[in-house]
């Protein structure tokens, strides 16, 4: 039976999931909207701040927090989103215009949207009673975060693990940020894309040759049917990600290296015996001291919000409301 719940928001793009989550991490209510960034962003909190306050008083057990998970750079502390691209947001003072709006006296946590998912990983999914692991959450682009210790690492702007935008290949593929060889040009959506424009000529024969307009998902179902092309662009991203989990396993020495996201989800069955298999090519610890790779279990976004509030009121309220 559940004695306490959180109200979890992940703002994306084209929409904004909302969930009622209890101390399990079970679903209690969820509902979505669509986000319109058009619509600005005092606009779009006061749309969350109705939403949350929907929830809070629908709550079948008290509200001990409201969780957002937000793409950007997020300071978690100050709660202002300093920048969102895809919402075209520049310090928004997320946490405050959210706050003012709430009709019950209820805390708000923001974070970082993986950052977010990571402390639902650690509470409830492939992360829980694990210390040390990092999460690659692979969709449109490339996300991470890493928690050590027991702890998810910031950074002293907040900025930490913003490894899709670390230039690491030679010679690489032009990215939107302006470099060239970013890791998000090959372990996301628009990496897979780019392969496939830089690979199509030599596959003639390849049944995506076919489709007027190709997307990631039909690349993947290519791939599962032996596709030439598919496969190759298969192997690379085996290959890039292998490199990845090396050079993360250098500098965090993780227990596990989680794969999240739609894209790193629907590959994850293809690859992910694969890069285990491969990661000896790119770290020196024995095989038995190797991260396992693993999938992501906490497939809901607003749940990795909404354990931003669970988990510190898990913390500072050893107590729990009957």
């Amino acid at each position: 039976m559940s004695k306490y719940a959180a109200v979890g928001v992940d703002i994306g793009g084209t929409k904004i999931a909302f969930a009622l989550v209890n101390e399990q991490g079970d679903v209690l209510i969820e509902e979505r909207l669509a986000t319109h960034a058009e619509f600005g962003a005092e606009r779009i909190i006061t749309r969350i701040a109705a939403m949350a306050n929907s929830f809070v008083a629908r709550s079948p057990v008290p509200v001990v927090g409201i969780g957002i998970g937000c793409p950007g750079h997020v300071e978690s502390d100050s709660g202002i989103v300093r920048l969102a691209v895809h919402l075209d947001w520049y310090d928004v003072a997320l946490r405050e215009g959210i706050t003012c709006q709430l009709r019950e006296n209820v805390p708000v946590y923001i974070d970082n949207d993986v950052r977010a998912l990571a402390h639902g990983e650690s509470l409830y999914g492939a992360g829980k009673n694990i210390d040390n692991f990092v999460l690659l959450a692979l969709g449109t682009g490339l996300g991470s975060a890493a928690v050590v210790n027991g702890e998810v690492v910031r950074g002293g702007h907040h900025f930490a693990m913003e490894i899709g935008h670390m230039a690491l290949i030679a010679n690489g593929r032009h990215c939107t940020c302006g470099r060239e060889g970013c890791l998000d040009m090959y372990l996301s959506g628009t990496g897979i894309m780019a392969a496939v424009d830089e690979h199509k000529p030599a596959y003639p024969q390849s049944q995506l040759q076919n489709l007027p307009y190709i997307t990631p998902h039909d690349v993947i179902c290519a791939m599962k049917e032996g596709d030439p092309l598919a496969v190759a662009i298969r192997d690379e991203f085996v290959y890039w990600l292998t490199y990845a989990t090396g050079w993360i396993t250098g500098i965090y020495d993780p227990s596990r290296i989680i794969l999240g996201g739609g894209l790193g989800l629907a590959l994850a069955p293809q690859i992910l015996d694969d890069v285990q298999r491969r990661l000896s090519e790119h770290t020196l610890l024995p095989i038995n001291q190797q991260p396992q790779i693993v999938m992501a279990q906490v497939i809901d976004s607003a749940v990795g919000a909404a354990s931003l509030a669970l988990a510190n009121y898990q913390l500072s309220a050893p107590s729990k409301p009957s």
